[in-house]
């Protein structure tokens, strides 16, 4: 930066705050005894390694705009191919969020033989994709592996039923939008 070019600030004098947590600010204030302070927040998204990819993956196959980038923050994503994306819920809350998300075009997947994620499988809905997109939201459902029953629904609308065995674990990680990948 300009100011550690110019000599006016020492970096290996700063404290390494890092990322999204407040934690060891909070810590610091604590040790000042300093009570009074504003409410931490949560920082900028673009700290967010995962978010950062993401929005990566978005500029680099869609075009941004207020709905895309908001669903980045919800559930774990997944790139299907360059045209079709997969967001699978996390918890009870997020699938509420993801069904709420629903745009036209969008296939939602539910499993019916035991707990597990909501997801949505947005872009291209071909029929390999389907079947990929619904293999990845299995394999995150409490099935132990056991083959399972997905429904696929559009606008609340059945689409269709099929039966299911997860996608191996390892197979998964191809898919995964990630700082990583």
């Amino acid at each position: 930066t300009i100011p550690e070019k110019e000599g006016w600030v020492n970096r290996a004098k700063l404290l390494g705050f890092t990322g999204r947590s407040r934690r060891d600010q909070m810590n610091l204030a604590k040790l000042f005894e300093i009570k009074d302070y504003p409410c931490p927040a949560g920082g900028c998204l673009l700290t967010d390694p995962e978010f950062c990819a993401r929005l990566k993956d978005l500029i680099k196959y869609d075009s941004l705009s207020v709905s895309k980038i908001i669903i980045l923050r919800v559930g774990r994503h997944f790139r299907i191919d360059k045209n079709a994306k997969l967001i699978v819920g996390r918890d009870e809350h997020e699938n509420d969020r993801l069904v709420a998300m629903e745009k036209e075009g969008d296939i939602i997947i539910d499993m019916t033989d035991c707990p597990g994620p909501t997801a949505i499988l947005r872009g291209e809905t071909s029929e390999a994709n389907i079947m990929l997109a619904t293999q990845i939201t299995a394999r995150y459902a409490d099935s132990n592996g056991k083959e399972l029953t997905a429904l696929l629904k559009t606008k609340g609308e059945l689409l269709k039923t099929l039966n299911i065995k997860p996608l191996d674990k390892d197979k998964v990680k191809e898919y995964v939008i990630s700082k990583e990948g």
